[in-house]
């Protein structure tokens, strides 16, 4: 999916140089400060950027970029809100590599969409042709909004017509 940052700059100097980071959220220390146990293991996040930087460049005061990262989502993840975290890398006025605090963020990840076809075979003579009807049931736990189903055909086979639209699902 693609996940928009709206990046301002909030501060009174200008920001030279500046490199956004879309970054995995890992839990920090405890707030009540004690130190967690050494065999504590984080697992993988189920967001995870693919694409995890871009260049800004200069950015003055009060300006504002809207920017856009490709992430993905693993094939484990149920619905629901799961933590992206950013950061914005700069030079400030004097010269000197800074950044920015963490912001951490909920992306919203909706339920899978899983469909079966029914094995029926479709019968066909070599040399003809045929209207290949096939029932598909929704087995998600959601409506598929404005589906559309395509049929790949692998060679000896062709299909004249491959795409369908069969709205809500």
């Amino acid at each position: 999916g693609i996940v928009t940052l709206k990046i301002d700059n909030v501060g009174g100097i200008c920001a030279a140089e500046s490199v956004v980071y879309l970054i995995p959220s890992y839990p920090g220390l405890p707030q009540d400060g004690s130190i967690p146990a050494a065999g504590a293991l984080v697992g993988p996040g189920m967001v995870l950027p693919v694409q995890s930087s871009q260049y800004l460049g200069r950015m003055d005061p009060g300006e504002e970029r809207t920017l856009n990262f490709k992430v993905a989502v693993s094939p484990d993840a149920e619905a629901g809100m799961y933590p992206l975290s950013a950061l914005i890398s700069y030079t400030d006025a004097w010269g000197i590599q800074k950044s920015s605090n963490i912001d951490t963020f909920g992306i919203p990840v909706q339920a899978e969409m899983k469909f079966e076809a029914d094995d029926t075979p479709v019968v066909i003579k070599c040399g003809q042709s045929c209207d290949a009807l096939i029932n598909l049931t929704n087995m998600g736990s959601e409506t598929a909004r404005d589906a559309v189903v395509r049929m790949n055909a692998l060679d000896p086979f062709v299909v004249s017509y491959d795409t369908e639209y069969l709205g809500d699902v």
